[in-house]
């Protein structure tokens, strides 16, 4: 047994460094992994108090954090999230509140979406002026192309025109604001105007079995007679993306076709498709004395 302890030979300077150096990274990392934790905790809180329209609430965790950057769903800002949620009363409030703290009305999530775009989809057309007040973009493209004129609904389309938006602005598959929305401002550029593929927004309508839209569509001049042009793909848009099966058409297209199509498809389930293809087949012109 001895009674001292042998002496421990000294460590190199190389050796101290990589037990720094590994011990800084753990720190580090523990660091990162903490403020990550205490970012979702707060992003959740925000998230809770935007869901339950707590204007109060709000204010005083911005005031006390400030803004979070984007993490939401889909990589939503505190913008997004707050133009997405139905409070008749509270919602303005709470997009005023995010812009006095510095939101930024312009921010886009992972679709390419400003919050402008959530605000005319959802149809909080207060909310929408108070972007457009922040010189949020009217125009601003999605990743796919697409303004806030394309999915907003009948009450913003006005307010969007007014701040001069183009009803004319093209999405990447050539589509018109018209092929998705029906409204007199968005007549501009014809009724009959036509995408890459040569699909009129009749034939948007017909595709998704909106008999409502048709007939305005012909009231409004549409001709029942155009085909497309080029070869072009559908997507129901019912399910998940990933489930939703990509249909392929050739050129050659009329309004008929396509709603019979849909109607083959849905008869034996829904017949949704039905009163299109009804109200279509009394105006297209026949091909031959006995079919259409």
């Amino acid at each position: 047994m001895t009674l001292f302890p042998r002496p421990v030979a000294r460590a190199s300077l190389p050796t101290i460094r990589r037990v720094r150096s590994g011990a800084l990274r753990r720190v580090a990392v523990f660091v990162l992994c903490a403020c990550g934790v205490a970012a979702a905790a707060e992003l959740e809180a925000y998230r809770d108090l935007l869901s339950r329209g707590d204007v109060a609430g709000l204010a005083a965790l911005l005031q006390q954090s400030g803004p979070v950057t984007p993490g939401g769903p889909r990589d939503a800002t505190l913008l997004h999230l707050a133009c997405s949620y139905h409070h008749a009363r509270e919602q303005p409030a709470m997009v005023r509140v995010l812009l006095a703290a510095g939101a930024d009305p312009a921010a886009r999530d992972a679709r390419g979406l400003t919050p402008l775009h959530w605000a005319a989809g959802y149809g909080c057309a207060q909310c929408a002026s108070l972007l457009l007040s922040a010189k949020a973009p009217v125009d601003a493209p999605s990743d796919s192309g697409r303004t806030p004129l394309f999915t907003a609904t009948r009450e913003i389309v006005p307010l969007l025109l007014t701040a001069g938006a183009d009803p004319g602005a093209r999405d990447a598959e050539g589509n018109v604001a018209l092929h998705f929305n029906a409204h007199e401002g968005l007549l501009a550029p014809g009724v009959n105007v036509r995408n890459r593929a040569g699909l009129t927004p009749l034939h948007h309508a017909a595709l998704r079995g909106d008999r409502e839209r048709v007939r305005w569509l012909l009231d409004r001049g549409a001709d029942p007679a155009l085909e497309t042009t080029a070869p072009f793909e559908h997507r129901d848009g019912v399910l998940a993306e990933a489930f939703d099966p990509v249909h392929r058409f050739d050129p050659g297209q009329r309004l008929l076709d396509l709603a019979r199509w849909q109607h083959e498809r849905a008869k034996w389930s829904t017949g949704r498709f039905a009163p299109v293809m009804e109200l279509l087949d009394s105006v297209t012109p026949r091909r031959g004395l006995l079919r259409r």
